[in-house]
């Protein structure tokens, strides 16, 4: 049932916190009734998590249901992301089914999990769908997956190319990308996952959804290092430069272009 959801390595330990405790939990949260799942690899530092539940801080904060990849799952982050602060600043409850390398395909999946366990434990009266705050990060692992196949990143290089050349003023900017670009590849098939997300999320109940871009920002240190690395740093400026050279104008170009 939950193939589409979980992708963890048979070598890997399933751990619960209580008994453990995670270096973000507030002394609070164990006494409240927080509960985690997560899984912790038997041969690497990695960790992953499961489900991450808290209760409400106050009688009126609405829950939080996030899903997503690693840029939301706390456990393998090893600190308390953004969706998971933006819970506490609402004074409210939070499950967190988020997993670290998780694709957009995953996050019905999660929705599933993230559902059935406030069903089982009691929760889905005093926190209907309706009066939930669904928060979605996805996306960054489905380019990364994209990166495996040799047609693809032929395609991700003549853009980068295309752009290059652009920015120096000998082609004209696109201004949307081509149907058989890479950007325009990924974001069909991005938007493809996240439609019939939300038609699921909807027929559930929910009518509250906050939804990312895809993560492509010139402040992350991965995305410009893959860029400058397949320009093969000939024509742009160096890794550490944030605003200069080509690559902080290809990606912010790319990442309005892949969320339209």
């Amino acid at each position: 049932m939950w193939a589409a959801w979980t992708h963890f390595s048979p070598f890997d330990k399933k751990c619960t916190a209580p008994p453990r405790r995670l270096p973000w939990q507030a002394a609070g949260d164990e006494r409240a009734g927080a509960h985690s799942e997560y899984h912790v690899s038997r041969y690497a530092a990695a960790a992953k998590n499961i489900l991450s539940w808290r209760p409400c801080d106050t009688s009126s904060g609405a829950a939080v249901v996030v899903l997503g990849d690693s840029y939301a799952d706390d456990v393998d982050m090893g600190f308390e992301c953004w969706p998971s602060r933006l819970s506490r600043l609402l004074g409210g409850a939070c499950i967190n089914v988020a997993v670290g390398g998780s694709r957009t395909s995953h996050a019905r999946g999660q929705l599933a999990r993230a559902d059935d366990f406030l069903g089982a434990n009691g929760h889905a009266a005093s926190h209907p769908p309706g009066e939930r705050h669904l928060v979605v990060h996805t996306g960054g692992n489905d380019i990364l997956t994209a990166l495996w196949f040799p047609p693809l990143l032929l395609l991700l290089w003549l853009d980068l190319i295309h752009l290059t050349i652009a920015t120096r003023g000998w082609l004209h900017t696109p201004a949307a990308p081509r149907y058989n670009s890479f950007i325009g590849i990924i974001s069909r098939h991005t938007a493809r996952q996240l439609t019939l997300l939300l038609r699921d999320a909807h027929a559930r109940g929910y009518r509250r959804v906050v939804l990312t871009r895809l993560p492509l920002s010139p402040a992350m240190p991965l995305a410009r290092a893959l860029a400058s690395l397949l320009l093969l740093g000939s024509l742009s400026a160096p890794v550490s430069a944030p605003t200069s050279g080509i690559i902080s104008p290809s990606l912010r170009w790319f990442t309005p272009c892949a969320s339209r």
